[in-house]
């Protein structure tokens, strides 16, 4: 039986492959900088959903106090509001986010509304 250290054991990449490869749902019930412990170094870019605008934030602001070398973006929402719609800046900071994220790898936080628009 292989033994984990501790620093192995606390990442959400060490579970078995089984676990991403046959679409297994999981659930973290950790909250606050402890998310961000569970999910430092990821072996490719990772996409991290989150419930809520404000979790995704919060979990951006942790990283970077954190871990302040380390890469992590936030996708913005699009306001669902007349003005936030007609908005052209926004698509196109969405846009630079994702490919950043898509060059530079590390860690996407979003939310469910986030990745709708």
């Amino acid at each position: 039986m292989k033994k984990n250290s501790a620093s192995g054991r606390n990442r959400i990449w060490n579970l078995d492959e089984s676990f991403w490869t046959g679409g297994a749902a999981l659930h973290f019930t950790p909250d606050g900088a402890a998310r961000c412990w569970i999910c430092r170094n990821p072996p490719a870019p990772a996409l991290l959903v989150f419930p809520d605008k404000k979790q995704a934030e919060a979990f951006c602001s942790d990283w970077e106090v954190l871990f302040p070398g380390e890469a992590v973006s936030l996708l913005h929402e699009i306001p669902l509001t007349p003005r936030g719609v007609r908005d052209k800046a926004m698509p196109v900071q969405r846009g630079e986010t994702l490919a950043r994220w898509r060059a530079e790898g590390g860690i996407l936080a979003a939310s469910s509304g986030a990745l709708l628009g």
